[in-house]
């Protein structure tokens, strides 16, 4: 069982790092990395915990782009695409992928209480849904499971 247990989306402390490695994989892959696009995944990568798109645009017009909606989602679909970007549904915002390099299904632990986000991905999760959709003739497109909870420093401290 592979397990990113712990994971927890922030980047903030090393935004430069993953930012390089999104620069030196769309020149490696000759995928146009335009300057929005770069900006948008930059914002994600600095808030440090999942961002909506309005946030996104806010942000993006903070520092003199002005963007419309429709622009930034298309950069978030762009960056869902391509692996660097999840979107959790259920509190509408995204967030970067723990591990782009390596495709994988994705299961987020969302807590109610503080907002926190962990991804984890258990190839167990992983199995079972591609046998179940299998099963019921399903083609599984995007395979993301998110989970309401709540984490264990809130649980800890009573927050639940």
């Amino acid at each position: 069982m592979s397990v990113f247990a712990h994971h927890t989306h922030d980047f903030a402390s090393d935004p430069d790092t993953a930012l390089a490695a999104a620069d030196a994989f769309f020149q490696k892959t000759g995928v146009r990395f335009t300057p929005l696009r770069r900006r948008v995944f930059e914002i994600i990568l600095r808030a440090g915990k999942p961002i909506g798109a309005y946030d996104i645009l806010e942000r993006l017009r903070d520092h003199g782009k002005i963007a419309a909606p429709i622009s930034v989602y298309r950069v978030l679909d762009f960056l869902i695409e391509q692996r660097f970007v999840h979107r959790l549904a259920t509190i509408n915002a995204y967030m970067a992928c723990v591990t782009p390099e390596d495709p994988h299904a994705a299961q987020f632990l969302i807590c109610q209480s503080c907002g926190s986000v962990t991804e984890i991905s258990d190839q167990a999760v992983d199995k079972a849904i591609a046998e179940g959709a299998r099963t019921a003739g399903f083609r599984v497109s995007y395979p993301l499971v998110e989970i309401m909870g709540v984490c264990a420093d809130c649980a800890r401290d009573g927050k639940a």
